[in-house]
């Protein structure tokens, strides 16, 4: 796993889709501009503060023949801590290593992609009884037509280069797939109609269990760089499917355990020992 930790954004792309959309179809009032304003003031204060440090104070902590590379990777803030602030630093600038903490690119990613989920909560949340529907098929249409977009540029992409990285790896166009695969969690859980039985035959559980295991551990095993076992063709192919798959089987560890269909896993992944690392992901993120 951490050969593939490129695979571990993923996973907050599913978490943050699934309880982002949890949160506000159960306060439908905040739908729209008030829940962008909200998440923006809930987020900014502490970004800015590890930005201003980052920009101005780190270079000068310490010394050393490898030291100048940190001063280095500040230089970015420079011309382009707005961008950071903006959430727009994965757009502007154009390449990767001239923004300003690059590894904020999934904060942008993960800003823009919550701009795009308001609309399909809006259309959720409608009265009309086609509603429901309509956003679902909004969403699996994200999911498809990020799988589309991400394949196509791969294809045109020749090996994995700085151009790989400028036009793919940071872009919300084409990691939005788990994004949305958290958000369709979150419909089909919140639609009683189409939940699937939570009781049910302990066999089952384990099975969807191993099926979840299977597809990340799929997702995870042939990296990127051991394209050459395979023809280009199926080096795309995997490289664009292989976060999707990943995300389902999150997706499916997600359901089992609020559905209460494993309580064995959810018990695991419940112990309060996970409580305080978790308050601190954020701010250790950052």
């Amino acid at each position: 796993m951490v050969y593939a930790a490129n695979f571990a954004v993923d996973t907050f792309f599913v978490l943050s889709g699934f309880l982002g959309a949890h949160v506000l179809l159960r306060r439908p009032q905040m739908i729209g501009w008030r829940a962008f304003v909200f998440r923006y003031l809930r987020l900014t204060p502490t970004l800015a503060f590890v930005l201003a440090a980052y920009a101005t104070i780190a270079p000068h902590l310490g010394s050393g023949p490898f030291w100048y590379k940190m001063g280095q990777a500040a230089e970015g803030c420079g011309a382009w801590w707005w961008t950071t602030l903006l959430y727009a630093n994965n757009v502007v600038p154009a390449h990767f290593p001239q923004q300003c903490m690059p590894w904020t690119w999934y904060l942008a990613c993960d800003t823009q992609m919550f701009a795009l989920m308001l609309p399909l909560l809006w259309v959720r949340t409608r009265p009309h009884r086609l509603a429901r529907r309509a956003a679902t098929a909004l969403c699996c249409l994200a999911i498809l037509g990020t799988v589309a977009c991400t394949l196509l540029l791969e294809a045109a992409t020749p090996g994995a280069s700085a151009k790989l990285q400028d036009l793919i790896y940071d872009k919300a166009y084409t990691r939005m797939a788990p994004y949305f695969v958290g958000v369709l969690l979150c419909f089909v859980n919140d639609d009683r109609a189409s939940r699937l039985p939570v009781r049910m035959h302990r066999w089952l559980a384990w099975t969807l269990v191993l099926l979840a295991a299977t597809l990340t551990g799929a997702a995870i095993w042939p990296t990127y760089e051991r394209a050459h076992w395979w023809s280009r063709a199926g080096a795309v192919a995997y490289s664009d499917l292989s976060r999707l798959g990943f995300s389902v089987g999150v997706a499916l560890v997600i359901w089992l355990c609020i559905s209460g269909a494993c309580p064995a896993l959810n018990g695991v992944l419940s112990m309060r020992v996970f409580d305080a690392p978790a308050k601190l992901t954020y701010s250790a993120y950052l």
